[in-house]
């Protein structure tokens, strides 16, 4: 920003004096800097904080025709610094229904102007809905690619993206590129005035969305540190600062919450997994013991009658080739229900209670 397009000493003049007349303000107009220039609007801010009665006289400016016909440069101009200099006192106050008339009657004759489609998106951004965001955002990206340089603008659209995010508009799958867009248009504006605290703020903002808190929390104590106190809405700057300090923390806060109950949820899901495997496990456990002792069972009676119906010999090569089937009955039924090791050890108990079968029943062939 080039200080030497600031009016200090007109304004000075204008505060000192006993009355303020249209004549005076329209003098003060024709003497700003092109309207594409950040130094227009820094002087309209400061005509609006400096001098208490300055919105009747702008309102008279631009409702009159008389300007047009005043010997100025380009007395359109002079009512479009008028106009901008209302919305900009009725952002302040977020008045919506004002900015709304202020467009409603005079739009059609600013229309043309790329600054004023600057103007229509601050009403966009007061009114907060989601699409009027949206609509904001596409009119300051066209409005960067007309006018060059101005670091008002870069900090409007980052600043309309930052808040967008902050309050949940743009999420999801937008939500990084449009973090990149916002950090990219604040340095640009860091880069063009660099002494600007709001500026820093919003970098720092930025910063605490991509859960860089520390690095945002120094960017906002940067930006408090630059402003200056002689200001007279310094107080209430500060107070907007210090909120956005608030938030950066409660955001490190609500990250370092939301990961403990992320860790919390992967433990449980962990022990879940691990009882549903221990149950598994006691399950099969409690089959194989069912399966064995039903078969000891049934054994045992077999074994009895075969004892009373059949010689001893007879009786010990039938009771055997019986223990060896249930021995491999008892392998197979390891292998099929799932178990660590289940297969080799279930293969071994099976190919154990096969050799008693056929060793039991080799007697037989031989006699």
């Amino acid at each position: 920003m080039n200080d030497d397009l600031i009016l200090n000493s007109h304004l000075d003049t204008l505060a000192s004096s006993g009355e303020v007349t249209d004549d005076d303000i329209i003098a003060f107009l024709q003497e700003l800097p092109p309207e594409e220039r950040i130094e227009h609007q820094v002087n309209l801010a400061k005509l609006i904080g400096q001098i208490p009665e300055v919105k009747n006289h702008l309102e008279s400016i631009l409702a009159d025709d008389k300007p047009i016909d005043a010997e100025c440069l380009d007395p359109v101009a002079l009512r479009f610094a008028a106009f901008k200099a209302l919305v900009t006192f009725h952002r302040r106050n977020k008045n919506i229904t004002m900015l709304e008339s202020l467009h409603m009657d005079y739009g059609h004759l600013f229309s043309e102007r790329p600054m004023y489609n600057e103007s229509y998106s601050v009403l966009l951004r007061v009114r907060g809905q989601p699409d009027d965001i949206y609509e904001a955002i596409d009119i300051q990206e066209n409005v960067l690619e007309e006018v060059a340089d101005n670091p008002g603008i870069y900090q409007a659209h980052a600043n309309t993206i930052t808040q967008a995010i902050e309050d949940g508009i743009i999420s999801g799958s937008q939500r990084e590129e449009y973090l990149e867009k916002a950090r990219h248009s604040i340095d640009r504006a860091i880069s063009l005035w660099r002494d600007y605290g709001k500026y820093h703020v919003t970098k720092g903002r930025i910063l605490a969305l991509q859960g860089r808190f520390d690095e945002g929390r120094r960017k906002i104590e940067q930006g408090i540190d630059l402003e200056d106190p002689e200001k007279d809405d310094y107080a209430i700057r500060i107070g907007q600062f210090q909120q956005h300090l608030l938030r950066t923390d409660f955001r490190e806060y609500e990250s370092q919450l939301q990961d403990r109950l992320d860790l919390a949820e992967d433990q449980l899901d962990s022990i879940k997994e691990d009882s549903e495997e221990v149950v598994d496990r006691l399950r099969n456990s409690m089959l194989q013991f069912l399966g064995f002792f039903t078969a000891i069972i049934a054994a045992i009676i077999t074994t009895t009658q075969i004892a009373t119906n059949y010689s001893p010999t007879a009786a010990g090569h039938l009771i055997v080739i019986i223990f060896g089937g249930l021995t491999a009955s008892f392998g197979g039924l390891s292998i099929i229900i799932p178990k660590d090791d289940a297969t080799r050890r279930g293969l071994y108990v099976t190919g154990l209670g096969i050799l008693l079968i056929v060793g039991a029943m080799i007697p037989f062939y031989l006699l």
